[in-house]
């Protein structure tokens, strides 16, 4: 429901705010119902305690191949570079891209060539988009949104369900062109808190 999705959402921010896990794992047990509590639960578990061993470590090889590839292409360069939502193969942003473009970014820092920007800042500046260029595409917005905060690089990237897996492919764009200058891909299993992850969509294109 709208009401589940809202204090879910209050919730996460002060959890986030706070780097303490309790208020997603309160809400968990406080909501059994609402279909964010198996989100709530895993973003707990992963986020604030100790990610699943295989998915940290495909994010972490991808990061490592965005960036020695981002090396050999702008030697010598530092990249801005924004990571925005994966998209599941509707277009839609779920609580699982969410989740794997925040660890991503988190991965990229300190890696050369990236200077990752706050998410904070690609947030509110893809809320003022949406609002105004609501014709705009999700990777066309992300793009905008880099641009509009100096960024030289977006990384986008879609998830698509292969059987009990999620084919993640990611492109770092160049901004100011449009083209791509990296692309990697991995497959992730699925297991039933990532598959209800993947379930459970954000936000949709208005043609959806």
């Amino acid at each position: 429901s709208h009401e589940c999705a809202r204090t879910y959402m209050g919730v996460l921010g002060v959890a986030r705010e706070s780097g303490d896990p309790s208020p997603l794992l309160g809400f968990a047990e406080t909501f059994p119902d609402c279909p964010q509590a198996a989100v709530a639960r895993i973003r707990a578990v992963s986020e604030y305690d100790s990610m699943a061993a295989d998915l940290g470590s495909a994010l972490d090889q991808l990061a490592a191949h965005l960036s020695r590839e981002a090396e050999r292409r702008v030697p010598g360069q530092i990249l801005k570079v924004v990571v925005a939502d994966l998209l599941d193969s509707s277009k839609c942003e779920t609580e699982l891209g969410r989740f794997l473009s925040d660890s991503l970014a988190t991965a990229m820092v300190g890696l050369a060539p990236f200077q990752v920007m706050e998410r904070a800042q690609l947030d509110a500046v893809l809320d003022e988009l949406r609002t105004q260029h609501s014709d705009l595409f999700a990777d066309d917005q992300a793009v905008e949104a880099g641009r509009m905060l100096g960024a030289q690089a977006v990384v986008v990237g879609s998830l698509s369900r292969v059987g009990k897996s999620a084919m993640l492919n990611l492109r770092l764009l160049d901004i100011a062109t449009g083209q791509g200058l990296v692309g990697a891909s991995d497959s992730l299993l699925l297991d039933r808190d990532l598959d209800m992850m993947l379930r459970s969509r954000l936000t949709c294109p208005d043609w959806q």
